[in-house]
């Protein structure tokens, strides 16, 4: 190890037993003139080096993480942790979810579309009412609303940008966790663009409120082969 063969090592004796009188042996080393600083004391960047080399054991070893890349050094410092724990694989039984029902459920959609030139709107508002089953837990019924607006336009002539805009109840209200009862609204903006048989198209999408339900902000990126015979 660098430095080593500088160092006049005095061993330790051997520690003492705690339930007995004897007292706590010591870590002994003649310290090198270049280890100290010009107030007579040992550079603060030794004292790492004393403090490892004094109380390192077999039992309580010491180990040097490397930290340049803090991120690297926090998971080898996990990684390592969870090496040292004595752990064995538990076998989990496989979870089958029941089949969900729709019974006594129904859902009513209508939609506006309307074209003008290069230029559309769509709007569309659905209803669904629900038995209030989940997961086979019996919940309150109740209608679900959910309305969706999107403008449209024509900025070459196969390339189209689209707005929407998003609002919607949570499906789940029998929950003592506010941030999964709050409603969705949300915005997208994107584009779409047809190239022959190749459709495709980008939006980034906004959450407009209750940040904590959704994400804030999402993309999404779309691709689809379109037959041009009927």
């Amino acid at each position: 190890a660098w430095e080593r063969g500088l160092l006049n090592h005095v061993p330790a004796r051997p520690a003492a037993s705690l339930e007995g009188d004897e007292p706590l042996a010591l870590y002994a080393r003649e310290i090198p003139p270049e280890w100290i600083d010009y107030n007579g004391h040992v550079t603060e960047s030794r004292y790492l080096d004393l403090l490892g080399e004094a109380t390192d054991s077999k039992h309580a070893p010491w180990y040097i993480v490397r930290s340049d890349d803090k991120r690297r050094a926090r998971l080898n410092c996990l990684s390592h942790i969870l090496r040292l724990i004595p752990h064995k694989k538990v076998p989990r039984p496989k979870i089958k979810l029941p089949k969900r029902s729709n019974k006594h459920e129904y859902n009513d959609q209508a939609s506006l579309q309307g074209k003008f030139r290069r230029q559309a709107v769509y709007f569309s508002s659905s209803f669904v009412l629900t038995d209030g089953r989940v997961l086979g837990v019996q919940l309150d019924r109740r209608v679900l609303p959910t309305m969706t607006a999107a403008y449209e336009v024509g900025v070459t002539g196969h390339t189209n940008v689209i707005l929407q805009l998003y609002g919607s109840e949570s499906t789940i209200r029998d929950s003592t966790i506010d941030q999964i009862k709050v409603n969705k609204y949300e915005a997208s903006l994107g584009f779409r663009s047809r190239r022959g048989h190749l459709i495709y198209g980008f939006a980034v999408t906004e959450n407009l409120a209750n940040f904590e339900n959704t994400p804030d902000v999402g993309a999404s990126l779309t691709v689809a082969w379109v037959s041009l015979r009927p």
